[in-house]
C-alpha cells in the first residue's frame, strides 16, 4: 500500500515474517500472493466461519463491509510507534509467521507452539499473532485447533491461502474486539506532538534580550495544558538549552503508549496556569476538569471509531467518528478534530467505493465564518446545500455528489486544523507533512477524473487495483459514472492543491530524518504526477536526487570505513558492492522520469529493456527534443550521474554517461573539413566521462553483469561505405557494356533529352564474386575529443549474405576515419547494404544507417505555449543511402606463366614482323574459357588455339608484332570467363610487351596528279629517306586487279633520299562524292607497297606518315563519266580521213542524261583549223555502269604532230555552246603523226 494513500487510515498493517527454515522463494511467493489475493477480505466471505458466535466487531453486523490489509515484511521503527493510537494504521496490529509444516500433526503442533512463542516474545504490541504452516502436498489434514495449514503455497489460483486468511481474520477480529474494549476504558489518549517551534523561537529571542522568564508565560518549557501526564514545571529560573534534534524533543515530550491508561495521580503534577499568563487556546485560566474529561472521551471515541473502520464496520464507525469529532470541535481540540474529520472522509469514501448508501454528516459542511488563512483556501469554490436540497436528494448518487462537493473545503479545513497548536504542543512535523500529502492526493485523484467520484476514481483512492467482490451484483456496485461535481473547477482547483501541497515541503529546521525527508519528497512528486504537473514533479524529484545522493555517499563512506577500504574505491571490482536488480530498476525509472520532463533523450539500456519486457509502463516513449537549455540538461544529467555513482548502479551510470555524451555531441553528420557545431563538454570533462565509463565496464565484467550495455550516442556514426577496387587480374568486365562501346549502340542520339537525367539517377550495382575476399571501406565519424574503441563491424544486407572478418579498431578523436573490412560473399544474388551493425565497447550492437551527405538539424524556436520545438519541417531529416550489390558465381583466375621473349622485351626494325609465344595458367578452381585477346595497337596480333583452360592447366597463345615507330610499350588483354553458365561478366589478364623499334625507310612529301600516259590513273610520287645506319634495298609495287606489280627496284644508301614515281590506276569502279580526304588516302595506301631488305631481314615501310593535299581529292576520286581516246593506227596523211574512237563509261549508279562529246585538235604554232570533219557528237544517256564507244572521222589539213583531246559533258538543249565549261571530263592527249 502507498504510504500516502488517501485511504491509508483504513488499512490494517500486517507484518509477514519467515520462521524457521523457510526457503526464500517460497516466502516471497507467499508474501506476493497475500498482497494480490488477500489484500481485501469481504465480510460476506467470513459469515460461514462465525456461526452463532457474536462479538462487537463481528462481520455479520455489516455484511457490505470489508477489511483492507497492508502486508509488509518490515516492522515499523520505535519512533513511528509513538504516533499510535493517534494514527493506528502505523501500528502493526497483525503478525503472521510463515513456517514449513511437518509430515505429521504432532510435528506441526510443535512447530506452531515454538513459532507462536517466538512471535509473542518479539512482537508483544501486536493485537494478534498467527502462524501459517506451509505444506506442498494437497492431502494434508485440515486446520484444527490453533494452527492453520496452507497447502500448495506456490501455486496461484488455489483457495488454500485465501481460506487460511479468512480463519486468521476471524481470530484477529476477536482479538481486536478486546483491544477496542480496552481502548474504550482509557480515560484519555495523549497527542503525539512536539514543542511548538514558534514558542521556542520566541523564548530564544527573549533570552537573547536578557529578559527574565517569570511572569511572561515563556520562562520555562511549556507543557500542554491538555495533557494529564504533562511534566512538572521546573523550579529553576535557568532554562535548558533548546532542543537541536528530534530525539531531544521526543525525549523531553515523551508520551505513553495509547494502550496504557494514564495515572490519575499524575494530575497533581499538572502545571497551574498563572493569572497573568495568556492562554494559548483562548483567554481564561485554562481547561476545567469537566472539559478534560470530555476531551479524553472524545479522543477515545475517535480511536474507537477508527478501530471500527479498520474492522470494516463503516456505518458504526461513521456514527462514532461524527459524534466524537463534533465533541472534539466543541471543546477546541484541533489536532483530534482534524484526525476525526480525516477518518470521516475515509469512511465516507469507503461507503461510496462499495456503493453503500450514506448521509453526509453536518460536520462535513464548512462554517461560513471559519478562518481561511490556509494557503490556497481562496481557490476553492463551494456553495452550501439548502435544507430543501438535502431533503429531496437522498439517493446514493446524491450523497456521493455532495461528498465530492464538500471535499475541497473540507480538506482545506483539515489541513488548517493539523497546523494548529495544542497549547505549547504542535503536531509532529512528519505527521503534518504526511497528512497534507494524503489529503492533497485525494483532491488530485478527484481532479484527474474531472472532479468526479466515480468508481474508477474511488478504486484508485482506496486501492490501486480494485478487487472483484464475491457475489457482486449490479445493485451493490452500479456501473458508470456516479456523480459529477460542479464545485471542482479544473485549473483553479489544481492551483489550490499545489498551494496546499507546497506547505508540505520539508526544510532543514523540521528535524526530519533523511529517510523520512526523501519519502515526503517522493510523496509530493507523486501528487504532482497525478495532477499532470510534470515540471513541478521533476523539480521535486531533482531535490530528492540531490538529498539521496548525499545520503548514499555518506552511507558509502561509513560502509567503506567499516570494511577497511577507501570510500572512493567502493565502486571498484574488489568490493563487489553494487545495487541489486530491483534497486537498479527503480533508479533507472526515476532517472528516466526526471529526464523525460527536462526533455532529455536518454539512450536505451539493454538492462532496462530486459527488466521491463513483461512490465507495463505508463511513460511515453522518449523522443529527441531540441527544446530546453542544453546547459540545464547537462547539469541535470551530472546530478543523475552522481546518484547512480553513489548507489552504485553500473546500469544507470552507463546509461546516464551515454546520454550525456549524446547531448553534448552535435547530433549531426559533420562536414569533412570542419565540425558544424561545437561540443557542449570540455575535453577534460569528456575524458573524465570516458574514464568513468571504462572503469564501470570493468566492474560490470568482473562481477559478471552481462546486460550493462547502452545505445551509442551518435546516430550518424556511419558516413561512408564503398568497396575498394580489386587488382587488375580480378577486375570484372561487363560484356554488354563492352559490346555497346564497340558497336556504338545504346547512345542517346538526341542532343538534348529531358528524361536522360531521370535515367541517370539509378544507382549502379557493385559486382562481387562469390567466395572472393574484397575490401570494404567504411567511413566513421567521431565528434567527441576522446577516442572510441570498436569491437567489430558487420554489414546488414537485404539479400545475399556477406561475411565480415571481425576486427577491433580504434576511432580517433574528432575525425572522419576510413576503416578497411575484409568481406567475403557467401551466396549469389542481388543484395542491398542498408546499414552497418557496429559494436562499440560498452554499447550494445547497434544498426547505423548510411548518411553520406553532411547534415545538421535546423535551428528551432521554443514556443512557450506548447513548449516544443517549432519550425522543424517534415523534410528536415537527413538523407540516408544504400549500396546495391550483385554477387555472381565464382569466377576463374588466369595468370601469366611465361613468354618466349627475353624479359618480355623485343628488338625490332620499323616495318619488320616478328612472332613470339605466351603461356598462361588457370590458378583457380573454376574452368575458364578464353573468348578473345585484344591488343592495344594494330601492329600486334594474338591468336590462341585452345578456348577452354581447365583448372590447373596451361594454354599457349601466339603473337605477331609489326614494328612501328613511337611504340615502346604494348599490352595484350586476354578476356576470359567461366566455361559454364552465364558469360555476362568476364575477366581480363593484361600482359605488357616492351619493344625497341629501329628506324628504316621513311616516306614523305606525297604528290598526286592525273596520269598523262594512262586513262583512269593517277601519277603518285613521294620521297624515301633511309634513316638506318646501313644501305637498304627497296621495291615499290602497286596493286591492280588484286595483283601487285613491281614498278621500281633500287638501293638507297644510308641517310640518302630518293623521289619515287608510281602510276596508280583508278581502283574504284563507282564514282562517289562522299569519300573524305582520310578515306581516299587510306584507299591509296592500300594500293602502294614499299618493301625493304636488309640482309636476312625484311619488312614493309609504313606509309601512314604521308599526308594527302586537298587538291588531290578530285584526281583520286575521278570523273563521273570516264572518257578515253584511241587514235588511228599507223601514220596519217594530209587529206585522208582517219577514225578516232572515244570510249565512255558511266561510273555512277544513276543514268547520266544526254552527253555532249567534243574533240579538240591542236598543232603547235598553228592558229587556223588543222583538221576538217565532225568534231562534236550528241549522245543519248548512259545507264549506270554502261560503256559506249563513239567514232569520229577527221581529215588532217597540215603535216606535222597533231595533238587531240576529247571531252564529255552533260548536254544542254536549246543552247549552242562554243566553249567547254566546267563539269566536263577530259581524256588524255593523243598524238597523231601527219605527213
Amino acid at each position: 500500500m502507498d504510504r500516502f494513500s488517501p485511504a491509508a487510515a483504513a488499512h490494517i498493517r500486517v507484518l509477514v515474517l519467515p520462521i524457521g527454515q523457510v526457503e526464500r522463494n517460497v516466502y516471497v511467493k507467499v508474501l506476493r500472493r497475500l498482497q494480490t489475493e488477500a489484500s481485501v477480505i469481504y465480510h460476506s466471505t467470513l459469515s460461514a466461519l462465525l456461526g452463532i458466535d457474536d462479538f462487537a466487531l463481528s462481520p455479520t453486523r455489516f455484511e457490505q463491509g470489508c477489511l483492507l490489509f497492508d502486508y509488509t515484511s518490515s516492522a515499523p521503527g520505535e519512533r513511528v510507534l509513538q504516533y499510535s493510537p493517534y494514527e493506528l494504521s502505523r501500528e502493526t496490529l497483525l503478525v503472521i509467521g510463515i513456517a514449513s509444516a511437518g509430515s505429521s500433526r504432532d510435528s506441526n503442533e510443535k512447530t506452531f507452539i515454538a513459532a507462536t512463542e517466538h512471535l509473542r516474545e518479539k512482537h508483544s504490541r501486536a493485537v494478534h499473532r498467527q502462524v501459517l504452516l506451509l505444506h506442498d502436498g494437497g492431502d494434508v489434514e485440515d486446520s484444527s485447533g490453533s494452527d492453520i495449514v496452507v497447502t500448495q503455497p506456490r501455486e496461484e489460483g488455489t483457495s488454500s491461502l485465501q481460506n487460511a486468511m479468512n480463519l486468521v481474520v476471524v481470530r484477529f477480529l476477536r482479538e481486536l474486539t478486546t483491544y477496542a474494549q480496552a481502548m474504550q476504558a482509557s480515560p484519555s489518549i495523549p497527542t503525539p506532538g512536539q514543542a511548538s517551534r514558534t514558542l521556542q523561537r520566541m523564548s530564544w529571542l527573549r533570552d537573547a534580550d536578557g529578559r527574565p522568564g517569570s511572569g511572561s508565560g515563556f520562562g520555562t518549557p511549556l507543557g500542554s495544558p491538555t495533557e494529564e501526564d504533562a511534566p512538572s514545571r521546573s523550579t529553576s529560573r535557568s532554562r535548558a538549552s533548546p532542543a537541536t534534534s528530534f530525539d531531544q524533543i521526543a525525549g523531553a515530550n515523551a508520551a505513553p503508549s495509547g494502550l496504557s491508561r494514564s495515572d490519575s495521580s499524575s494530575k497533581k503534577h499538572g502545571r497551574t496556569a498563572s493569572q497573568d499568563r495568556i492562554a494559548l487556546n483562548g483567554f481564561g485560566p485554562g481547561l476545567s476538569q469537566e472539559k478534560i474529561k470530555k476531551r479524553g472521551r472524545a479522543r477515545v471515541g475517535i480511536v474507537s471509531g477508527t478501530i471500527y473502520m479498520l474492522a470494516g464496520l463503516w456505518s458504526e464507525a461513521l456514527q462514532q467518528l461524527v459524534e466524537h469529532t463534533t465533541q472534539a470541535r466543541s471543546i477546541n481540540d484541533p489536532l483530534w478534530h482534524a484526525k476525526g474529520l480525516e477518518n470521516i472522509i475515509v469512511c465516507l469514501t469507503l461507503h461510496a467505493w462499495q456503493s453503500v448508501e450514506f448521509q453526509l454528516p453536518p460536520i462535513c459542511y464548512p462554517a461560513v465564518d471559519r478562518n481561511t488563512s490556509v494557503p490556497g483556501a481562496h481557490r476553492f469554490s463551494l456553495s452550501l446545500p439548502t435544507s430543501s436540497s438535502r431533503a429531496r436528494d437522498t439517493a446514493e448518487s446524491g450523497s456521493v455528489r455532495r461528498l465530492a462537493g464538500v471535499l475541497p473545503d473540507l480538506v482545506k479545513q483539515v489541513v488548517m486544523l493539523y497546523r494548529s497548536n495544542e497549547g505549547s504542543t504542535e503536531l509532529d512535523t512528519l505527521l503534518l507533512h504526511e497528512a497534507t500529502i494524503r489529503l492533497t492526493k485525494l483532491l488530485a485523484l478527484m481532479s484527474s477524473h474531472g472532479g468526479q467520484l466515480d468508481q474508477p476514481a474511488l478504486a484508485q483512492i482506496v486501492s490501486d487495483s480494485p478487487p472483484s467482490r464475491p457475489g457482486e451484483t449490479s445493485r451493490s456496485r452500479p456501473s458508470g459514472k456516479v456523480t459529477t461535481s460542479s464545485h471542482m473547477p479544473g485549473s483553479g482547483s489544481n492551483i489550490a492543491v499545489v498551494e496546499l501541497l507546497g506547505a508540505a515541503l520539508p526544510n532543514n529546521d523540521d528535524g526530519i530524518s533523511t529517510s523520512d525527508h526523501l519519502v515526503i519528497l517522493a510523496g509530493i512528486a507523486s501528487v504532482y504526477s497525478t495532477l499532470g504537473m510534470q515540471r513541478k514533479k521533476a523539480i521535486t524529484m531533482k531535490e530528492l536526487v540531490v538529498r539521496l545522493t548525499a545520503a548514499l555517499n555518506h552511507a558509502r563512506k561509513l560502509g567503506a570505513a567499516e570494511m577497511g577500504i577507501h570510500p572512493a574505491a567502493s565502486l571498484s571490482a574488489e568490493t563487489g558492492i553494487v545495487a541489486s536488480p530491483q534497486e537498479s530498476r527503480s533508479i533507472l525509472k526515476m532517472v528516466a522520469e526526471i529526464a523525460r520532463v527536462y526533455g532529455i533523450d536518454l539512450v536505451d539500456s539493454v538492462h532496462l529493456q530486459q527488466s521491463t519486457e513483461d512490465e507495463p509502463t505508463n511513460l511515453p516513449a522518449s523522443s529527441s527534443s531540441n527544446s530546453g537549455s542544453n546547459a540545464i540538461k547537462i547539469a541535470t544529467l551530472k546530478e543523475l550521474l552522481a546518484l547512480c555513482e553513489a548507489a552504485p548502479d553500473p546500469h544507470g551510470i552507463l546509461r546516464v554517461l551515454a546520454s550525456c555524451l549524446r547531448l553534448a555531441s552535435p547530433k549531426s553528420a559533420v562536414d569533412l573539413s570542419t565540425r558544424s557545431e561545437g561540443i557542449e563538454l570540455a575535453p577534460e570533462e569528456q575524458s573524465r566521462l570516458a574514464n568513468t565509463m571504462s572503469r564501470t565496464m570493468g566492474v560490470a565484467r568482473h562481477l559478471g553483469l552481462q546486460d550493462t550495455q547502452v545505445d551509442y550516442w551518435d546516430s550518424y556514426m556511419l558516413r561512408g561505405l564503398t568497396f575498394a577496387p580489386v587488382s587488375i587480374q580480378r577486375t570484372l568486365i561487363d560484356r554488354q557494356k563492352m559490346v555497346r562501346a564497340t558497336t556504338g549502340t545504346g547512345a542517346n542520339p538526341l542532343l538534348y533529352d529531358p528524361n536522360s537525367s531521370r535515367q541517370a539517377t539509378a544507382q549502379e550495382s557493385i559486382v562481387l564474386v562469390q567466395d572472393e575476399i574484397v575490401a570494404c571501406l567504411v567511413t566513421l565519424q567521431n565528434t567527441l575529443d576522446v577516442a572510441i574503441e570498436i569491437e567489430w563491424i558487420q554489414l546488414i544486407t537485404d539479400g545475399a549474405a556477406l561475411n565480415v572478418e571481425p576486427r577491433a579498431v580504434q576511432l580517433a578523436a574528432a575525425c572522419l576515419q576510413q576503416i578497411a573490412l575484409q568481406v567475403r560473399p557467401t551466396a549469389t544474388g542481388k543484395a542491398v547494404v542498408k546499414a552497418c551493425k557496429i559494436k562499440v565497447i560498452g554499447c550494445r550492437a547497434q544498426d547505423f544507417l548510411l548518411t553520406q551527405v553532411p547534415w545538421a538539424p535546423p535551428k528551432s524556436l521554443l514556443t512557450k505555449a506548447s513548449q516544443t520545438a517549432a519550425g522543424v519541417t517534415e523534410g528536415s531529416m537527413p538523407t540516408t543511402s544504400t549500396v546495391p550489390l550483385e554477387v555472381i558465381a565464382s569466377m576463374p583466375t588466369i595468370e601469366l606463366e611465361s613468354t618466349s621473349l627475353q624479359e618480355n622485351t623485343l628488338g625490332i626494325l620499323e616495318g619488320e614482323s616478328q612472332s613470339f609465344e605466351i603461356t598462361v595458367r588457370n590458378t583457380s578452381n573454376v574452368d575458364a574459357t578464353i573468348s578473345e585477346a585484344v591488343c592495344t595497337s594494330t601492329c600486334l596480333k594474338v591468336t590462341h588455339t585452345d578456348e577452354m583452360v581447365a583448372v590447373g592447366s596451361t594454354t599457349l597463345l601466339r603473337a605477331e608484332l609489326v614494328g612501328e615507330m613511337d611504340i615502346s610499350t604494348l599490352r595484350i588483354d586476354i578476356i576470359y570467363s567461366r566455361a559454364s553458365g552465364s558469360d555476362t561478366y568476364a575477366r581480363l589478364l593484361s600482359i605488357p610487351i616492351h619493344a625497341t623499334v629501329s628506324a628504316t625507310l621513311q616516306a614523305q612529301d606525297l604528290k598526286i596528279k592525273p596520269s598523262s600516259t594512262t586513262d583512269e590513273a593517277s601519277s603518285v610520287s613521294f620521297t624515301l629517306t633511309n634513316n638506318h645506319r646501313s644501305d637498304m634495298t627497296y621495291t615499290c609495287s602497286t596493286l591492280h586487279d588484286s595483283t601487285w606489280t613491281d614498278d621500281s627496284f633500287a638501293v638507297l644508301p644510308t641517310a640518302q633520299t630518293r623521289r619515287v614515281h608510281l602510276i596508280v590506276p583508278q581502283w574504284a569502279s563507282t564514282y562517289s562524292t562522299d569519300a573524305t580526304l582520310a578515306e581516299l588516302l587510306s584507299q591509296l595506301l592500300t594500293h602502294i607497297r614499299v618493301q625493304w631488305t636488309l640482309g636476312s631481314r625484311s619488312g614493309i615501310t609504313s606509309l601512314i606518315s604521308l599526308s594527302l593535299p586537298p587538291s588531290a581529292i578530285q584526281h583520286l576520286r575521278g570523273d563521273s563519266v570516264a572518257i578515253s581516246l584511241r587514235p588511228p593506227t599507223g601514220i596519217s596523211s594530209q587529206g585522208d580521213f582517219r577514225t578516232m574512237v572515244v570510249k565512255l563509261r558511266n561510273r555512277t549508279i544513276a543514268p547520266t542524261g544526254a552527253l555532249y562529246i567534243q574533240l579538240h585538235p591542236h598543232m603547235s604554232g598553228v592558229d587556223s583549223p588543222v583538221v576538217v570533219g565532225s568534231l562534236t557528237r550528241l549522245e543519248p544517256e548512259l545507264k549506270a555502269g554502261e560503256e559506249r564507244e563513239v567514232k569520229f572521222s577527221i581529215c588532217p589539213l597540215l603535216g606535222g604532230e597533231l595533238e587531240v583531246r576529247a571531252s564529255v559533258r552533260p548536254a544542254r538543249p536549246g543552247r549552242v555552246v562554243k566553249e567547254v565549261g566546267g563539269g566536263a571530263s577530259w581524256s588524255r592527249v593523243v598524238e597523231v603523226q601527219v605527213r
